[in-house]
């Protein structure tokens, strides 16, 4: 059960997609079952596809002996404004080491170690603005292998007007 209600209709939206292609056993839907055209279009700027890649070993010169590696596939408009770069084509450990990014692995590790859609809220800084108050939906979704191996992040501004 989430532990938070989403505030946004159209991350709503894109939870009831997702829960609507999981398997018989409640696993989370396969890769194959993630069609954009599916989609809720006013979710597609918003959204961040990850696919997983192993992590280098605990003590390794590479790094700190994550279990995993985040690889941005795609990045939509939305986000890409908001963070002032496309990271589309790196690794989420190559953008930096902050903490806004270790928490950010903590919340990505959570959905897929539980199989389970991970809610937040948070603020953040954007570039050259001042700061912003999203929602995030992340979603696990299963490599034909039937184990996680993509996560699809979904973000909304939260109005933070009083």
């Amino acid at each position: 059960m989430l532990q938070i209600e989403l505030i946004s209709a159209n991350l709503v939206r894109l939870l009831e997609f997702w829960t609507a292609n999981r398997g018989a056993d409640g696993s989370p839907p396969r890769r194959s079952a993630l069609d954009p055209l599916a989609l809720p279009p006013a979710v597609l700027p918003g959204l961040i596809l990850m696919e997983l890649h192993p992590g280098p070993p605990p003590g390794s010169e590479e790094g700190p002996g994550d279990p995993w590696r985040f690889h941005y596939r795609l990045v939509g408009t939305a986000i890409v404004e908001m963070f002032g770069f496309d990271p589309t084509g790196r690794f989420l450990d190559e953008i930096g080491d902050t903490p806004e990014i270790r928490l950010n692995i903590s919340r990505l590790n959570q959905a897929i170690a539980t199989g389970q859609p991970h809610i937040s809220r948070s603020s953040f800084m954007i570039p050259s603005r001042e700061f912003m108050q999203v929602e995030r939906l992340t979603l696990p979704f299963l490599r034909e292998n039937g184990s996680v191996g993509f996560l699809l992040t979904a973000l909304s501004p939260l109005d933070t007007a009083p």
